[in-house]
């Protein structure tokens, strides 16, 4: 098939459908921005249901800790997420580039951020006998 299309120099329509979209995607750049964030933004609500199974894993046997509870902590832990992105673009558009701060903001303050309301979030702790619920 390839071969034919070599030999022939005709691109199939498929390609033409794509090269119409990639051509009025870059006449109009910031009417594709504008959809890419309205995909992006829709996207991201499927990343709460998707970890809710996870959260629940995690906290199994809990009767204080309910779905509505894991709903709102990833709520708020996506957007301190998307906030710390906002941030890190901002400071690598003043020209910011020293690779300590990417690697603290994109590595460390995550983790940090994550295990420290989990820990609080949910009364749990770390390395106690006492089930994991904190005193």
């Amino acid at each position: 098939m390839a071969r034919a299309v070599l030999r022939s120099g005709s691109i199939p329509k498929a390609d033409d459908d794509r090269d119409g979209r990639m051509l009025a995607a870059l006449s109009d750049p910031a009417g594709r921005a504008y959809s890419m964030r309205q995909r992006g933004y829709k996207l991201a609500f499927l990343l709460v249901p998707m970890s809710l199974p996870w959260m629940e894993l995690r906290l199994i046997g809990r009767k204080d800790v309910m779905a509505v509870d894991h709903v709102g902590f990833r709520l708020y832990d996506f957007s301190f997420l998307v906030f710390l992105a906002l941030f890190a673009t901002v400071l690598a558009g003043s020209g910011v580039t020293a690779s300590w701060l990417c690697v603290l903001l994109l590595a460390v303050v995550p983790v940090a951020h994550l295990f420290q309301h989990l820990r609080l979030g949910y009364r749990l702790g770390v390395g106690r006998r006492s089930g994991g619920r904190a005193c």
